[in-house]
């Protein structure tokens, strides 16, 4: 068997559990990055990302 076709050996329970294993570490990471995109548009109104879709939001319902 040639090293390319060796199998690939099953994660172990402590591989499993490292931080960049875990799908809500990925998440949370994801989430901070799109908020820091929209943030030098959000500062000048003085208002977060949060307030920023409540107001979309209630722009929605108005429509």
């Amino acid at each position: 068997m040639t090293p390319a076709q060796q199998p690939t050996p099953e994660p172990t329970r402590q591989d499993q559990l490292e931080l960049d294993q875990q799908v809500c570490f990925a998440l949370a990471v994801a989430s901070r990055n799109v908020i820091a995109l929209y943030r030098p548009f959000l500062d000048p109104l003085g208002i977060t990302h949060p307030q920023y879709l409540v107001m979309l939001a209630l722009w929605e319902k108005r429509q």
